[in-house]
Order: structure tokens, then C-alpha cells, then sequence
């Protein structure tokens, strides 16, 4: 998977439905949202389902490290908009190999101050 494939799935984390998540995360696919905690596969699952997406995100100050072909870890600071809202956070998403694809397979938010 080059980076720019990558990044394109990073940007749909943020825009996909459930049915994009379904595909995308690992069968124990772990996340670290502010306010949510430690989530579960199909609690982000669930989550997505029943939420508003972002209308907007940038990526800025983009980081790729691969670790052979075991795994790429992905960070960056998001700036994020739902409506009049908006969101920032540090951002880390590991990605690995799972049947035959590259799958998210841990994501951290750290939110930022306004």
C-alpha cells in the first residue's frame, strides 16, 4: 500500500459509514477516543452507525513509519469540522495485514485545546 492509499483511507475514518468500518478494521481493531475511552471493533462499529460524520478534515505535519511488513503506524494533527463545530487532535492509526489487505488496526485521538 503506497502512503497516498493509505492516507485516502485514513480520510474516509472520518467520513466513511459503518459498512466502510466494517471492512476497514481488524477483527480486534482497538480504539482510544477522548471521551469514549478504550472502544472495541464493533463498539466504533456501532458508534459510527448511530453518529453524524465530519463534513471536513485536514491532515497536517503527515508521518508514515513501517515496521517491515508487520505493521505502518500514521500520525498526524487533524483539524476536523460537523457543522459548526470543530476539532482538533494528534492523531495515531496502526495499520497491519489481515486477509490479504492492510487493515486499521489501532487508532488514538488526543484532542487539542481550541
Amino acid at each position: 500500500m503506497t502512503d497516498s492509499e493509505m492516507l485516502e483511507l485514513e480520510r474516509r475514518l472520518w467520513s466513511g459509514d459503518a459498512d466502510f468500518y466494517h471492512r476497514l478494521l481488524t477483527v480486534d481493531c482497538r480504539m482510544a477516543l477522548p471521551g469514549m475511552g478504550l472502544i472495541d471493533r464493533q463498539s466504533a462499529i456501532e458508534g459510527i452507525a448511530s453518529g453524524r460524520r465530519w463534513d471536513a478534515v485536514e491532515f497536517t505535519e503527515v508521518q508514515f513509519q513501517r515496521f517491515g511488513n508487520a505493521c505502518i503506524l500514521l500520525s498526524y494533527r487533524a483539524s476536523a469540522r460537523r457543522g459548526e463545530s470543530e476539532y482538533g487532535a494528534v492523531i495515531a492509526s496502526v495499520y497491519a495485514p489481515e486477509d490479504g489487505a492492510w487493515k486499521l488496526a489501532y487508532h488514538q485521538q488526543s484532542a487539542e485545546s481550541p
